[in-house]
């Protein structure tokens, strides 16, 4: 295993900047080998290619280059996204951080989606109340040209949301084999489709359910 800043102190940034990085075992940012959550810090994508499992980090600031390519997953409740999602990666977002919280990214400017957005929870037993969701600041938009899935991870447990204002553009596909709930924030929020919505057998899309 490789660990990034797990003290937290000095929220370090972690920037892939070039070359190739094969996970093989695990790559942690934030995150104490004893499984403690620090988070706070950066991690830059500006170039490079992660292949294997991703680098899965805590509580940070990420900003993604359209010539980088790999996987990232986002665990704790204070993530930001600062960049589009490029073509090549995946931005997984995970529900369960320590049996029942909220894995949430917040968007302060608008963003597109070019690659691949997962809202999962590997909890197999426990609470449902834990949350994967993204949260787009008022004045803000989401818009999705690559693909978002909800999915069931574990057991089906935990809640997959996108709050605020949310377009699925000509090129997005959303596919919902996890009940997905597509919501306004506190002060309202528009859901527009121009692309494809795939929903499974036994699953549902909730639109404004709040």
């Amino acid at each position: 295993a490789m660990y990034v800043d797990p003290s937290g102190g000095s929220q370090r940034t972690f920037e892939i900047a070039a070359g190739t990085i094969t996970n093989a075992g695990t790559i942690k940012d934030g995150i104490q080998p004893s499984g403690s959550f620090v988070g706070g810090g950066a991690l830059e994508a500006t170039g490079g290619t992660v292949t294997g499992g991703p680098v899965i980090a805590d509580d940070t600031t990420t900003t993604l280059s359209p010539s980088a390519s790999g996987s990232l997953e986002l665990i704790g409740q204070n993530n930001k996204l600062d960049s589009d999602i490029p073509a090549g990666y995946t931005l997984i977002i995970r529900g369960e951080r320590s049996g029942a919280a909220s894995g949430v990214v917040n968007l302060e400017s608008s963003a597109t989606n070019k690659g691949t957005i997962k809202l999962t929870d590997p909890d197999t037993t426990g609470s449902g109340a834990a949350a994967a969701r993204v949260i787009a600041a008022t004045g803000v938009t989401l818009t999705n040209e690559g693909t978002i899935v909800s999915e069931p991870g574990g057991a089906g447990l935990g809640e997959r949301e996108l709050e605020g204002d949310f377009v699925n553009g000509s090129h997005g596909k959303i596919e919902v084999l996890q009940p997905l709930e597509i919501d306004g924030n506190g002060s309202g929020g528009t859901f527009e489709t121009s692309g494809t919505i795939d929903i499974h057998p036994g699953s549902a899309l909730y639109v404004d359910p709040s």
